[in-house]
């Protein structure tokens, strides 16, 4: 294109977008002054303006926009502690003896003990040897003595021996102490039974 014919077509687009825009600014109606108080007034009716809120708005029309600001996340309340567990004995054995007291509640698995049986069997060798395997404990009133994690009574050792059971072996202790209390029905023959729920 010429140069000229570039002027000519530039001219005509600014006579023509300069008078309209000079139009347009003639046929809107005037702010009124006090727009800033009816806006305040028409967010908060008390006049107070908190800044919980932003107002925006805009000079060619009064256009209220209200946005509330985004409350602050209540802190969680902290998860609730589990319940702690009902357990039979008094206090976890040592690790030292946590073996033979797996050893042992494992037999009276394998010998069809109920989960009840075993927590009474549980709570019987804890309090009575603490779970160790060569304990023995004091002289009973009747001048007997008690051995191993079951605290098995030594009268009771001709029929240990005939079954080939030794008293301080976990495993033979739980054989033997399901056979003395009727397969965890009768556990009279330990004293401490009644500290164990039953």
């Amino acid at each position: 294109m010429r140069p000229t014919l570039i002027l000519v077509f530039v001219a005509f687009i600014v006579g023509m977008v300069v008078p309209a825009a000079a139009r347009a600014e003639e046929s809107a109606p005037p702010l009124p002054d006090d727009r800033d108080a009816r806006l305040t007034a028409a967010v908060d009716p008390s006049g107070v303006h908190d800044g919980s809120r932003d107002v925006a708005y805009s000079d060619e029309a009064l256009t209220l926009t209200v946005v509330a600001a985004a409350p602050e996340p209540e802190p969680e309340p902290p998860a609730p502690e589990p319940e702690p567990l009902r357990v039979v004995q008094s206090a976890p054995p040592p690790a030292a003896t946590s073996n033979v007291r797996d050893r042992a509640l494992a037999q009276f698995a394998q010998l069809g003990a109920t989960s009840w049986q075993i927590s009474v069997f549980d709570c019987i060798g804890w309090h009575e040897s603490g779970w160790q395997s060569k304990r023995s404990n004091k002289q009973n009133p009747n001048g007997t003595y008690d051995h191993g994690p079951l605290q098995i009574n030594q009268i009771h050792y001709p029929k240990l021996n005939a079954l080939g059971l030794d008293p301080y072996v976990p495993e033979d202790a739980a054989v033997y102490a399901w056979r003395l209390s009727s397969e965890g029905h009768n556990f009279k023959p330990w004293t401490v039974a009644a500290s164990c729920g039953v």
